[in-house]
This record gives structure tokens, C-alpha cells and sequence, in this order.
């Protein structure tokens, strides 16, 4: 496949179908040679049923897809793409040796393609056991206790199918308490910032370095009737950026090497006694991204795990005496 020169409105998508058993390993080749952004996983449409966790049927294939705009690239990191893709198809070929996986699928799309392309593939998902997410087009009555995020899915994503999504909303879901202030950075469609809002947050404000992600998560929050208590902005945490203040509960659901990062600006955000939440960190960063945060003062509370992704919980010691480090 031809590359074509960047236009701020051309995406590339990749794409592989293949059995459960084999998306952890599909899912780590994409991040290893450097497609980790908007990574997602598709199943077949779920339907409504008595099984409260809408369990999909065992055996279906999955569909593993990663996206990235060729606007935002130079001519030389297209090269490099283009040096990757053939890497990654030979790890495909690897892979479909011991699994039932399909060749490397690659896609160009506009801006204006994408809803179209994912309506056939979401439609409802229980991401947690109080949180559902449903698409524009798909009815549904909540039960009493649960909250529906409607999502039209576009060039940022955030369905919730993501291990590290559900993760961070399981997280998110068990740590705020009504009325506290959050910050979600790396906000994507701003469906954590959402939930954060349905769930109690006095205030949420968002950031993501991607103008399409703050354009989808402002949307997002005005079609679920939240715009009010999510301020969303671009840039990065930290006391030059858009939002210098502190919160009750910070999240950042990016990748392991970003956060390490933005460890001190994240520490830095959080008010004592407050939770930090981390997600997309592969199992090969664990220790480093562990590390990091502890360096900063945090104190490590606990680590869940889903496939190859894990997600972290912190907390800043109450008292700034706290040794670093301390866990």
C-alpha cells in the first residue's frame, strides 16, 4: 500500500480479525512497532439478554484496530510507518501460525468516514456494573442505579470495549466521591470525563494534545447533558498548561513511556489524600511506570489487570512528610 502525503483529514487504519486468544498478542505487536494510539477491540454486536455483564458468545472473532492521522506526520516519520507495517505484518504471519489471525488490513479514510464505518460494530456495552455505553442509534431504558453514556463513535474513540477503558472506569467508578474535582488527561472521546460527571464529580476538566479529541469530547459531553461540568481544553498537565490546579482524582489512560513522562505534572496535580488513576501500561512497563510514580511521593494502592494492559491506582500521602517512594 501507497502512503499518501499528509492531509489533516486522512487516517490510516489497521486491521486484523482473529480469536480472543490471539488479541493480546495482536494488541502488543501493534504497540511494540508503534501503532498503540486508538487501539481497540471490536466484537461481534452485543444484544440485549438476562446476562447483566452482556457477555458476548464465546468463539466469535475479534476484530484488533489501530488508527493514526498521516496529517500529523512528517515525511520522514512516514518512512518509518512504512518500515513498521512491513514488521508488523511479518509478526501477523508469526502469530496465525499458532491461532486463526487474518492478514494485515490497512485502510484510508477522511475525517468524515469514520462514523459511518463504526456504527455497524457498537451498539451497547456494560463496562462496569453500574456504567453502560450505547450508540446514538441503539434505544435503551436504564435500569434502576445504571448510567448510559451515549457515544457516536468518530476519530476519537472511548466505547469502553478497551481493557484499559473499563479498567480506568472500574477504577474511576470505585475511587470519586461526590462532589470531587477531577482531571482526565488524554481525554480522547471524554468518555471518562463523562462517567466522572454522571457519577458526581463537582467539576471535570479534560485535555488531549489532539484538536479532533477535544472537538468529539465537547460534543460528547453536550449530547449526554454534561457539558456544563466538563470544561475540555488542549494541552498537557503541569502549571504552564490550560488547568495548573489540584484535584481530588486525576486520570491519564495514554501508554506506560507518556506517563513516566508526565509523572512529576501528574504527582503535581493531586491534592493530599488524593487518587491518581493510570491506564495503558503494557505488562513489559510495569516496573518502570511503578517506579516513576513512586519517586514522586505517591503511595501505590493497587493494580488491576485485563489481557496485556494493566492499570494502576495511587494515592498522595496526606502528610507532605511521606518518604518517597513509600508503598
Amino acid at each position: 500500500m501507497v502512503i499518501a502525503e499528509p492531509t489533516q483529514e486522512r487516517w490510516l487504519e489497521l486491521k486484523v480479525v482473529c480469536d480472543r486468544e490471539a488479541v493480546a498478542k495482536v494488541t502488543y505487536l501493534f504497540a511494540r512497532y508503534g501503532f498503540k494510539r486508538h487501539v481497540v477491540t471490536e466484537e461481534e454486536p452485543l444484544q440485549e439478554s438476562e446476562d447483566p455483564r452482556f457477555t458476548a458468545t464465546p468463539g466469535k472473532l475479534v476484530s484488533v484496530i489501530s488508527t493514526l492521522c498521516s496529517g500529523d506526520m512528517t515525511p520522514d516519520e512516514l518512512e518509518d510507518i512504512r518500515t513498521s507495517l512491513w514488521v508488523v505484518r511479518q509478526g501477523i504471519w508469526m502469530i496465525g501460525r499458532s491461532y486463526t489471525v487474518s492478514p494485515l488490513e490497512l485502510f484510508e479514510r477522511q475525517e468524515e468516514d469514520w462514523q459511518n464505518a463504526w456504527k455497524e460494530n457498537f451498539s451497547l456495552l456494560r463496562v462496569t456494573d453500574r456504567i453502560l455505553t450505547r450508540a446514538p442509534w441503539h434505544p435503551y431504558a436504564p435500569q434502576p442505579g445504571e448510567m448510559v453514556i451515549e457515544v457516536d463513535p468518530g476519530t476519537a474513540f472511548g466505547t469502553g470495549r478497551h481493557a484499559t477503558t473499563r479498567q480506568c472506569m472500574q477504577a474511576l467508578q470505585d475511587e470519586l466521591e461526590p462532589g470531587d474535582m477531577v482531571l482526565d488527561v488524554g481525554t480522547g472521546s471524554g468518555t471518562l470525563s463523562i462517567a466522572a460527571a454522571l457519577l458526581g464529580a463537582g467539576s471535570v476538566d479534560a485535555l488531549d494534545i489532539d484538536p479532533v479529541a477535544i472537538r468529539v469530547a465537547r460534543e460528547t459531553a453536550e449530547r449526554n447533558g454534561v457539558g456544563d461540568k466538563i470544561h475540555v481544553a488542549l494541552g498537557s498537565p503541569g502549571s504552564d498548561g490550560p488547568f495548573p490546579g489540584t484535584y481530588d482524582v486525576v486520570l491519564a489512560n495514554i501508554i506506560a513511556r507518556v506517563l513516566i513522562q508526565l509523572a512529576p505534572d501528574l504527582a503535581a496535580a493531586i491534592k493530599p489524600g488524593g487518587a491518581l488513576i493510570l491506564g495503558g501500561i503494557l505488562d513489559d512497563k510495569l516496573e518502570a511506570a511503578r517506579e516513576a510514580f513512586l519517586a514522586e511521593g505517591l503511595t501505590f494502592n493497587r493494580q488491576t489487570s485485563m489481557d496485556i494492559w494493566s492499570t494502576f491506582v495511587f494515592r498522595k500521602p496526606e502528610s507532605s512528610a511521606s518518604t518517597p517512594g513509600e508503598s
